[in-house]
C-alpha cells in the first residue's frame, strides 16, 4: 500500500474499483478520518445546462523521490479527455502539500469551460450541523451571527464556496464536533496573477487569466470539504430588495477546454485532532499565515502621523457656530461631501480633539489646541441629555442634534475622548471641571443603566429605555469606566467594568460571539466588537494584573486578526490617485460578514498587540504588530506622492475581491483617527513611532513602561 507520512497523519492510497482512493489515515484510529473516493473531479461548462461533473478514482500511484505522483484521465461525454496528475509532499508537521496540474489531450468544441475540485469528505457525517467551519473573516463556528443571505446561514443548502480572495487568508477548515477531527485546505502560495481587465468578472465566465479558486463545504450526497480551480460561487445566496425572495446562487468560472492546455495550482491539507474551535482556528491560521509570509512594507510611521495630524487640524473648523469635522469628503479633491458630526465610530469627534489638543501640545502647534480644545468643549457643553447620556450626532445645519440611537459604542468612544483630554490637559497645568463633571455624569448614567447580569443594551432610544436587545456591545464601555475610576477613585466605575468583563468572558469571549460592533451593520459577526473587546479586557487586565483578563485579551486578538488580509494579490484601481494603485492589498481587513468590504481598522492595533508581545513573549504578536503597523496604511497617502489635498488622507472601504476596487471612494474622520491614536501610544509608552526603535530599549525598561496606568490621571 503506497502512502506518505507526516506527524501522526498519512495519506493512504486505497484500491477500489477502477483504480485508487486517498483515505486520511491518524495514527491509533483504524478507519480514515477524511476520505477522497473519487478524486478526478472535473466540471465541465457546456451551453445549454449547468456544469456536467465528472469524477473517477486515481488509475496510477507511483513512488517517486519524497514525493508520491497519483494521476489518471477523464474522459467527457463529448470526447475530451483530459490528464491530471497530483504530486504529493509533506508539508508542514501534520500536513501534505498537492501540486495539481491539469492538461488536455484532446478537446471537443462542445465543452466550452472547465474546472477541477481537490476535496475531502467526513465519513458518516451528513449534515453542517456536525461541523464548524473556520473561513477567516467569513465563518466561525455554526455562523449563527450572519446575515440570512450569507454563507453558511441556511444549512440546508448544499454549496458553501466563496472565492479565496474573500477570507483575510486562502483557507477554510472544518471541525467534526463529535470526534474532533479537523481538516484545512488552503492556497499554498499568494501567488495569483493579474485579471483581464476589459471585462467585468461575471458567472460562467470562460477566462484563461482567472488564477483564483474557491474554498468551502458542500453537502451533495457527504459533508466535503471543496477546493475548486478557477473558482465557484456556491450558494451563498444572494440579497435581493425587500419582498423578493433569497435566490440560492450555484455558478462556476471556468478555463477554456482547448488541445494542449489545461491549468496548475497548488495546495495544502492540514490535519489536527482538537477539541477547542478557538485553538483550531489559532493553531490554523498561524500556521498559514506563516506559510505564505506576507513582506512587512516599507512606511514611515513619524511621517505618516504628522501628515495625518495636519489633515485633522485642516479639517476642523466652525460650521454653523460651532466645531468640528465634516463626516465624508470626497477623493482625491478633499472638498467636503457633508458635515455632520458623530460622537464616535466613523465620525470619532471627541478622540480626534484630543489627538489635535496632544499634537498642539507636543509640537508647538497653537492652532491644533486651541481647534482640539473648541471640539471637546462643544459635546461638553451641548450632548448630555437630562437623563445622563451624550446625544451622539449633531447636524450644523439644523443646529441640533438627530434623533439617532444612542449606541453604545458611540457613547464608549466620544467618552475615552473626553476623558484623555481631560488627563492631558490636567498634566499640563490645565484644569477643566466640566470636562470631568461630564465624564462623571454619562459613568454615572453607565452604572445606572447597568444590567443586572452586567451588560448593556446595544443601544437606548432618546428616553433612555432599551431599543436593541442583543448585549454583545457589552466590551465598549468597559475602558472607559477603568480609566474614569482611576481618574475619580469612585468604586462604582471600577465595580460596574469588571461585572460588564464577567459578563462578556461568559456570554461573548466563551463563545466567540464578536457581534455588532459595527452600527451601520446589524448584530452580526465583525471584527470591531473583538477589537473593542481588546480594549476592555486589557483595560481590566492594567487594572487588577488578574491573569483572566490578559487570557481574554489573546483569545480576542487571535480571532481579530483573522479578519485582515495578510496575503497580496493584484488589484485593478480605477482611481490613479488611490495609494493602492501603486501599493498592495495587505493589511486591509475585512469589516463584517454580509459582505466583502475591507478598510484600514486594523491600523488601530499595532499597540495592542505589541503590548500584548510583551505581556505574553509570544513572538507572533510582535510580528503582527509590526505587520499591521505597516502593511494595513497602505491605502493611505501618507507621504503627499499619491495626489490627496491632504497627505494622510484614505479612503473609507473597498471590495477586493473580483480583483477591482469597488467602493467608497471617500475619506472618513475614523480612517485617519484610527491610525494616528496607535501611533500616539506607541510613542507615549515606548517615546518612538517605529515597533523597532521601541524594541531597542532593554526588555526590562519596555515591560515597565507597558504598565500605562502608574501614570494614567496623576
Amino acid at each position: 500500500m503506497i502512502s506518505l507520512h507526516s506527524g501522526v497523519y498519512s495519506l493512504s492510497f486505497q484500491p477500489v474499483q477502477g483504480g485508487y482512493a486517498l483515505h486520511v489515515l491518524q495514527d491509533g484510529k483504524k478507519d480514515p478520518v477524511f476520505v477522497s473516493p473519487l478524486p478526478l473531479y472535473l466540471y465541465i461548462k457546456c451551453p445549454t445546462s449547468n456544469p456536467l461533473t465528472y469524477a473517477v478514482p486515481y488509475q496510477t500511484v507511483r513512488e517517486d523521490a519524497d514525493c508520491v505522483m497519483a494521476e489518471g484521465l477523464v474522459e467527457t461525454a463529448a470526447g475530451s479527455v483530459f490528464s491530471i496528475c497530483d504530486k504529493y509532499t509533506v508539508g508542514a508537521e501534520n500536513g501534505f502539500y498537492v501540486n495539481r496540474t491539469v492538461e488536455i489531450k484532446k478537446a471537443n468544441p462542445a465543452d466550452r469551460g472547465f474546472a477541477t475540485k481537490i476535496y475531502l469528505e467526513l465519513p458518516g457525517v451528513k449534515s453542517l450541523e456536525e461541523i464548524n467551519c473556520f473561513a477567516p473573516g467569513a465563518w466561525y463556528q455554526q455562523n449563527e451571527f450572519v446575515p440570512p443571505h450569507f454563507i453558511g446561514y441556511n444549512k440546508s443548502i448544499q454549496y458553501h464556496w466563496m472565492y479565496e480572495t474573500q477570507y483575510g487568508l486562502p483557507m477554510f477548515a472544518m471541525q467534526r464536533l463529535a470526534s474532533h477531527d479537523v481538516a484545512c485546505i488552503s492556497r499554498l502560495h499568494a501567488d495569483m496573477g493579474p485579471r483581464d481587465y476589459g471585462t467585468r468578472l461575471h458567472d460562467l465566465m470562460v477566462d484563461e487569466h482567472i488564477t483564483f479558486g474557491s474554498i468551502g463545504v458542500s453537502t451533495a450526497g457527504a459533508v466535503s470539504l471543496d477546493y475548486i480551480y478557477p473558482a465557484a460561487r456556491g450558494t451563498s445566496t444572494r440579497k435581493l430588495p425587500d419582498g423578493f425572495p433569497l435566490e440560492h446562487i450555484y455558478s462556476n468560472l471556468y478555463h477554456p477546454v482547448r488541445e494542449n492546455g489545461g491549468n496548475h495550482f497548488a495546495v495544502s491539507l492540514d490535519f489536527l485532532h482538537c477539541a477547542d474551535f478557538a485553538e483550531m482556528m489559532k493553531t490554523l491560521w498561524r500556521s498559514v499565515y506563516t506559510r505564505i509570509d506576507e513582506p512587512i512594507v516599507a512606511l514611515d510611521n513619524e511621517l505618516l502621523y504628522k501628515n495625518a495630524m495636519v489633515t485633522l487640524k485642516e479639517q476642523t473648523n466652525c460650521y454653523e457656530g460651532t466645531w468640528g469635522l465634516p463626516f465624508a469628503s470626497i477623493l482625491p479633491s478633499g472638498e467636503q461631501m457633508k458635515v455632520a458630526y458623530q460622537f464616535g465610530f466613523v465620525g470619532q469627534q471627541p478622540n480626534i480633539g484630543y489627538q489635535l489638543l496632544r499634537y498642539g501640545a507636543l509640537y508647538d502647534d497653537a492652532e491644533a489646541q486651541e481647534k482640539g480644545r473648541n471640539v471637546i468643549q462643544f459635546w461638553v457643553d451641548r450632548s448630555l441629555t437630562e437623563w445622563g447620556a451624550p446625544h451622539i450626532w449633531y447636524n450644523p445645519e439644523f443646529h441640533d442634534f438627530e434623533d439617532r440611537p444612542f449606541w453604545v459604542r458611540m457613547i464608549g468612544d466620544g467618552m475615552e475622548g473626553i476623558l484623555d483630554a481631560y488627563v492631558f490637559e490636567k498634566q499640563h497645568g490645565n484644569e477643566h471641571a466640566d470636562w470631568l463633571a461630564y465624564c462623571k455624569t454619562v459613568a454615572d448614567w453607565l452604572v445606572r443603566a447597568q444590567n443586572e447580569d452586567g451588560s448593556w443594551y446595544r443601544s437606548y432610544d432618546k428616553k433612555g429605555d432599551m431599543l436593541m436587545e442583543s448585549k454583545a456591545n457589552t466590551t465598549n464601555v468597559i475602558r472607559f469606566l477603568v480609566q474614569i475610576y482611576l481618574v475619580t477613585g469612585t468604586d462604582s466605575y471600577r465595580d460596574a467594568a469588571v461585572k460588564a468583563g464577567d459578563w462578556s468572558l461568559a456570554h461573548i469571549t466563551r463563545h466567540l460571539e464578536y457581534r455588532g460592533g459595527t452600527c451601520d451593520n446589524s448584530d452580526i459577526y465583525d471584527k470591531e466588537s473583538g477589537i473593542y473587546a481588546i480594549f476592555g479586557y486589557l483595560a481590566l487586565y492594567d487594572l487588577t494584573n488578574e491573569e483572566k483578563w490578559l487570557r481574554a485579551a489573546c483569545d480576542a486578538a487571535d480571532y481579530v486578526e483573522t479578519w485582515t488580509y495578510a496575503w497580496s494579490f493584484p488589484v485593478h484601481v480605477p482611481y490613479p490617485a488611490n495609494p493602492l494603485t501603486k501599493r498592495n492589498i495587505s493589511g486591509q481587513s475585512l469589516i463584517a460578514t454580509g459582505h466583502s468590504g475591507a478598510d484600514v481598522y486594523m491600523a488601530s492595533c499595532p499597540y495592542l498587540y505589541y503590548r500584548l508581545y510583551l505581556l505574553t513573549e509570544d513572538a507572533h504578536y510582535l510580528h503582527f504588530a509590526r505587520f499591521i503597523h505597516h502593511n494595513s496604511k497602505q491605502c493611505t497617502d501618507y507621504d503627499g506622492s499619491c495626489g490627496y489635498a491632504y497627505p494622510g488622507m484614505s479612503h473609507e472601504s473597498g471590495s477586493l475581491y473580483t480583483q477591482e476596487y469597488q467602493g467608497q471612494y471617500h475619506w472618513l474622520p475614523w480612517c485617519t483617527y484610527v491610525q494616528v491614536d496607535p501611533i500616539s501610544r506607541l510613542y507615549d509608552t515606548f517615546g518612538a513611532y517605529e515597533i523597532e526603535d521601541a524594541e531597542k530599549l532593554p526588555l526590562e525598561e519596555r515591560r515597565e513602561r507597558n504598565q500605562i496606568y502608574r501614570s494614567y490621571g496623576k
